[in-house]
């Protein structure tokens, strides 16, 4: 729990003998429960660095522009971290993040965005 603690608030760790053996126990637990995985059901859960590294494209509706508003998924024209009085929202139709306009615009409203 410390070294979980310790991560969770972006503390340096500070490591003990004891605490290298219990991460030594949990490697070898979850590479026995990814042998498990493979063996009965085939499923390849090991994941190569690559694939680990490997961030998604953002979407157009993220990339800098006058109406990315910093929330995936939404357009809005936005200035100081407001709508701007008067403009529309809208959801992306790319990446669908939200089903309607209305369920994007309540998102700025419960962010205190609009």
């Amino acid at each position: 729990m410390k070294l979980a603690d310790q991560a969770n608030h972006r503390k340096p760790c500070q490591w003990t003998e004891g605490d290298r053996e219990l991460l030594e126990g949990l490697l070898e637990l979850t590479d026995a429960i990814a042998d498990e995985a493979h063996d009965s059901y085939g499923i390849p859960c090991l994941l190569t660095k690559e694939a680990t590294l490997k961030q998604p494209e953002p979407c157009e509706c993220q990339l800098p522009g006058d109406f990315c508003c910093g929330v995936p998924g939404i357009l809005a024209k936005v200035e100081n971290c407001r709508v701007v009085p008067g403009a529309k929202v809208e959801r992306c139709d790319l990446c669908e993040r939200y089903p309607s306009d209305q369920a994007a615009h309540d998102k700025l409203v419960e962010l205190g965005m609009a």
